[in-house]
């Protein structure tokens, strides 16, 4: 069984990076994590970039990859794209059931009359 969300946002910022990294590797590139028993030669690369991103985009791009099935071949760029729409998405879909839930319903009339 993967980490999950918890564990994850314990990690030290390096240890989340690696660990995104790895999942982007397995489940958005064509040759995956390992090629020819070393890491692939991308890793360190993608790894140093992800270093110097916030904790936040970091917890996001691990939600991402840990909810997706199949691989889904993209870019970096494209990966950042769908995680922060699906994530818009998520909340959005959440603000509302909690607004709709705020509010009384009345009719008409009783607005109107106070």
């Amino acid at each position: 069984m993967g980490m999950n969300i918890e564990e994850f946002s314990k990690l030290p910022h390096k240890k989340k990076s690696w660990h995104v990294a790895k999942l982007y590797l397995n489940k958005c590139t064509v040759k995956g994590f390992i090629v020819n028993g070393k890491p692939n030669a991308d890793f360190f690369k993608i790894q140093n970039w992800l270093n110097h991103n916030e904790e936040g985009n970091l917890a996001l791009l691990f939600r991402y990859l840990t909810n997706i099935e199949d691989k889904e071949i993209c870019t970096l760029s494209s990966l950042f794209d769908k995680a922060m729409n699906l994530s818009s998405k998520v909340h959005i879909n959440a603000n509302s059931a909690q607004t709709a839930k705020q509010y009384e319903r009345k009719s008409v009339e009783e607005w109107l009359n106070g």
